[in-house]
């Protein structure tokens, strides 16, 4: 079930449904099955979903070395939401790579950074390089990279994982 996709977005307007009417919806269900199956909110979340990775799937990437690609996403709602998804499907089709997309956002840029286990520097520790970044070894990420900074993240980002 894909009901936590209408959580992601920078605001409530990049939200596929109202959080107000899923809740109240989903409390004329005792069985979670039956909500999925029948509520016409969920089938909207999921039409959302699908035709949001359709478009990401779309997308070239802006920069690419040899072990390591960087998307820039468009600065879209549909964008905003599929970030983290979006990232762990590009780790999976690249393997062996290291992946960075990039989110515009009203005051700068949200990364999303997936690593492969084998990598000398973990996604976690890269990120910790940007005051707001963090993560596990191999999913990383930075929740607000301003933009003056986004050529330097472009460039720490090659040099970390770019292989020769």
């Amino acid at each position: 079930m894909r009901l936590n996709y209408n959580a992601y977005g920078e605001s409530l307007g990049d939200l596929l449904v109202s959080p107000t009417a899923l809740a109240d919806e989903m409390l004329g269900f005792v069985d979670p099955l039956e909500f999925s199956r029948s509520s016409p909110l969920f089938a909207q979340i999921m039409a959302g979903y699908e035709a949001d990775m359709d478009a990401a799937r779309r997308l070239e990437p802006q920069r690419r070395w040899p072990g390591a690609i960087l998307f820039v996403m468009p600065d879209a709602a549909w964008a905003r939401r599929v970030i983290g998804t979006l990232a762990n499907d590009l780790a999976r089709a690249h393997a062996g790579c290291a992946v960075a997309i990039v989110s515009p956002q009203r005051d700068g840029n949200v990364v999303s950074v997936r690593v492969p286990r084998e990598a000398v520097t973990s996604a976690d520790a890269f990120c910790r390089g940007f005051p707001t970044g963090g993560g596990r070894r191999t999913a990383g990420g930075i929740n607000h990279l301003p933009r003056t900074e986004l050529e330097r993240f472009i460039s720490a980002f090659e040099a970390t994982y770019r292989t020769r």
